[in-house]
């Protein structure tokens, strides 16, 4: 027996519905994909934006380490070059000291008074030699500890009738400690004087 369908309306209906819910089932997922696909690109962008701050900031990290490496050095290097100008300039002192104590000594040891060996342990000095007399070294010791730069004056020994050259002398020690102050404020004095005569 033969179907039939006294109602093709409805059927016609439901066909339209059948349409209707399909096509909104792919528009949903049309619009579902298109969604998808729009966020993972935003993602994937926010991502890349975000990989190229880290990248960012990893090279101006490095580049600040690089500048604090480059800084400890130069510090080193600084401090080292300082550690050798002050040893420089402590050795200039040191000579400008030794200079100024051989410019000294002529004026303390009388003529009859002859200085063998002179010996320098940093501000310490210590003198051997030979006098004519007696009397010849007690007026140099005198005068050594009449000295306003000089201090700690001892005479260590004096041996008499030393035979030296075909005469008899009297060898001596002596040792004496040094105001370097005191001895630089006398020079710059004796420069000023002869800066006032010129």
């Amino acid at each position: 027996m033969a179907l039939i369908n006294l109602l093709p309306w409805r059927e016609e209906q439901r066909n339209q519905r059948r349409q209707r819910l399909m096509l909104m089932l792919i528009t949903a997922t049309l619009f579902g994909y298109v969604s998808a696909y729009f966020a993972m690109v935003k993602t994937e962008g926010e991502v890349s934006a975000q990989r190229d701050r880290v990248d960012y900031l990893q090279v101006a990290i490095q580049g600040y380490r690089d500048e604090i490496k480059a800084l400890s050095t130069a510090t080193k290097e600084i401090e080292t070059l300082e550690a050798r100008l002050d040893y420089v300039e402590k050795l200039q002192r040191q000579r400008h000291q030794t200079i100024a104590v051989m410019n000294l000594l002529p004026t303390l040891i009388p003529e009859q008074v002859y200085v063998d060996k002179v010996r320098m342990e940093g501000m310490s000095f210590k003198l051997s030699g030979i006098g004519e007399s007696t009397a010849v070294l007690a007026q140099m010791l005198d005068r050594f500890e009449q000295s306003k730069v000089i201090n700690s004056v001892e005479m260590h020994s004096i041996v008499h009738n030393r035979e030296r050259f075909g005469n008899k002398f009297q060898s001596f020690q002596l040792s004496f400690h040094l105001d370097s102050e005191a001895l630089l404020l006398s020079i710059s004095k004796e420069q000023q004087i002869l800066d006032g005569e010129h």
